[in-house]
Formats: C-alpha cells, sequence, structure tokens
C-alpha cells in the first residue's frame, strides 16, 4: 500500500478530526544525494502531503501543530543573507519554498551547497535544511488557511529528546517532557499565539538563531549525536 492510499483511508476514517499534530523525521547518516532525498522525502515532503489531505477537513477555528526542530533557527544562521531572506520572506509562496528545496537537492547532488548560499559548515544538511525549509512551510501554510477558515498552524520544537533518531543520546529529554512542548500550542488559547510562529516549550522563538555562541555550540554537539557511516 502506497503512501498517498493511507493518508486516503485515514482521511475517510476521520471526517472530523479537529486537531492534529504532524510529527514525521528520519534523518540520513551521510551526505549522499540518495540520503539527502529520503530525507527529504519524509521530513518535508511526507508532511506537506498530510496536511494537504488532512487539513482541509478542519472545522474553522482548528488547530495544528507541526514538529519541527530548533536545528532549523540554527543552520539558517549559516545561511548567505540573501538565502536568509528567502526563507524568512513574509510574502513567500508554497511555489518560491519549493524552488528553494529543489535547487538545495540539486546542489547536494553537485556538491555545490556553498555556489548557492549554504555553509560548508553546516552540520548534516539533508536534516537541519529540512527542518529550515518545513518551519518556512508552516508560516505560509498558516497564512493560506487562516484565510479560508481561520486554522491556526505552529511549528514546535519537542526539544532535545532521547530518541531513535539520535541513538538514545545521554542528556536527551523524555518523550513526556517533549510531548509537553508540543501540547503548549494545542492547549494554549489562541489569542496568546501568533499564528504561524515557532514555538519550543512556552516561547516564540525566532526564525533565525540570533546567538553565535548557540550557533557554534550546536555545530560541535551534532559532530557527536551521529555516527556517519564510512
Amino acid at each position: 500500500m502506497t503512501e498517498q492510499k493511507r493518508v486516503v483511508l485515514l482521511t475517510e476514517a476521520n471526517k472530523d478530526i479537529g486537531i492534529f499534530i504532524n510529527n514525521a523525521a528520519i534523518a540520513a547518516r551521510d551526505n549522499s544525494i540518495e540520503g539527502t532525498r529520503t530525507t527529504f522525502a519524509t521530513n518535508y515532503y511526507g508532511v506537506i502531503m498530510l496536511n494537504e489531505h488532512l487539513i482541509p477537513l478542519l472545522r474553522e477555528h482548528d488547530r495544528v501543530a507541526n514538529v519541527a526542530s530548533t536545528v532549523g533557527p540554527m543552520v539558517s544562521y549559516l545561511f548567505s543573507k540573501e538565502l536568509q531572506e528567502k526563507y524568512t520572506s513574509p510574502t513567500l509562496t508554497t511555489q518560491e519554498l519549493e524552488h528553494l528545496v529543489q535547487d538545495f537537492l540539486s546542489a547536494c547532488e553537485s556538491y555545490d551547497l556553498e555556489r548557492i548560499g549554504y555553509s560548508s559548515e553546516i552540520p548534516y544538511p539533508a536534516y537541519t535544511v529540512s527542518k529550515a525549509a518545513l518551519i518556512a512551510l508552516f508560516s505560509i501554510q498558516a497564512r493560506e488557511y487562516c484565510n479560508d477558515k481561520n486554522i491556526s498552524i505552529y511549528a514546535v520544537c519537542p526539544g532535545f529528546c532521547a530518541t531513535d533518531l539520535n541513538d538514545k543520546a545521554a542528556g536527551g529529554w523524555s518523550l513526556a517532557i517533549g510531548a509537553d512542548s508540543i501540547l503548549y500550542v494545542i492547549n494554549t488559547p489562541t489569542n496568546e499565539l501568533e499564528n504561524g510562529a515557532f514555538y519550543q516549550d512556552d516561547k516564540k522563538l525566532p526564525r533565525i538563531c540570533e546567538n553565535e555562541t548557540q550557533v557554534k555550540a550546536f555545530v560541535e554537539h551534532s559532530k557527536t549525536i551521529f555516527k556517519p557511516k564510512q
């Protein structure tokens, strides 16, 4: 059964959803184009597919929590100024974002990321850039669906949790703590939140990290999380 068929069956069985939490992620253990495309197929295009099928089933004033990661703002700090402006533009469209993603994938294939504005310091670009693209996507979708049904769409980070994704990394939070962070944007009154914004715990986070020291620490820490294939 294809993923598309599973989504169709899910939507047929759930005509009155109200709220949904979209959470899917994998991380390639190498920088191969195959690993990069597989990562984006799940982390980016899989999320798009589910949202496109489920959001139209929501009613007026329902809400969506899309699980993202603070690696998005961290890695965005390492983008060129031009790329930063494109990813965070308040008028960015889904088509323009798709062009950015396709340009990224093409540059990965030709080992030419720096030419189009992605720093060589970016760790695990398949995973980290997919999260930056997701946060941009959710801002776009919030604009689109707010106009249609006044639906609230948020990006949210559960924090650094110990999961299979990071081999149960030492120091990772429990899943319960991560779930609490996600549920914040579900349970908080919408007048206390900004539609399309990015949250962790009870705090709104910037689309681009503003702390160089934090970014440098993130880059160094990322080297210890995964063990790349040789």
